[in-house]
């Protein structure tokens, strides 16, 4: 699987936002149910 990240994602994780382990799971659910390629951070958080 694969799954991309942008520069605000890493943010996130440096800002403790969220866990550089939860995010990629967080993005593998995403895609799993929409089969979108990308989503941002920010919209995982609601943010």
């Amino acid at each position: 699987m694969m799954f991309l990240m942008d520069g605000a994602d890493l943010s996130a994780v440096i800002e403790g936002r969220i866990s550089l382990p939860d995010l990629p799971h967080r993005k593998s659910q995403h895609a799993a149910q929409t089969g979108a390629v990308f989503v941002g951070a920010c919209t995982l958080l609601g943010t």
